[in-house]
């Protein structure tokens, strides 16, 4: 953020003779508070996000429970609705927040390097071109194995996995994966 940036001009201005000293660690000390303050308030920021989240994918979720037919409830044991539940609302709960956060964070950090690299070594784009291209194809190669291996796991962590026929899905997606 900016506050450590002006904390640090601070410091070094605050070298100079004849500068009462008093005032430079008053205004030192107000700028260090306002710097716990902003983390402060980013922090319940992204708290209320991630209870709002929450809160909201709970309620489509029970809504989505509550009004499917009957023969979801023959086909799918409670077990099995219980682990999905709790699995989501933690992912929303604990996991969702502190990963977006982190996320803009590093977007941010990653942005910012990369602009003060390209002002001062502009040539250094013709390098990172084709390394962001080899990234962005890299990474559209692994999501879909990652979002089905994720799939496979909360199948096998529900109750009904335990069951004989946990083979079937496992088998048709095989069939649909090599074809």
């Amino acid at each position: 953020t900016i506050i450590p940036v002006l904390m640090t001009i601070w410091r070094s201005m605050s070298a100079r003779p004849g500068l009462d000293a008093k005032v430079w660690v008053s205004i030192y000390g107000l700028l260090a508070a306002i710097s716990v303050l902003v983390v402060l308030a980013n922090m319940v920021w992204w708290m209320i996000r991630g209870i709002e989240a929450g809160r909201s994918l709970h309620d489509s979720m029970l809504t989505s429970v509550l009004n499917a037919k009957l023969r979801f409830y023959d086909s799918t044991p409670i077990g099995g609705i219980l682990q999905r539940f709790s699995r989501d609302l933690e992912a929303a709960d604990i996991h969702l927040q502190m990963s977006f956060r982190q996320t803009v964070d590093c977007f941010i950090n990653v942005l910012t390097s990369l602009l003060v690299l390209i002002i001062a070594l502009p040539m250094i784009g013709v390098v990172i071109a084709p390394l962001m291209y080899f990234y962005w194809k890299l990474q559209n190669q692994y999501r879909p194995p990652a979002r089905d291996i994720k799939r496979l796991d909360s199948i096998t962590r529900s109750h009904g996995a335990m069951s004989p026929a946990f083979g079937a899905p496992l088998m048709r997606f095989k069939a649909a994966s090599m074809s």
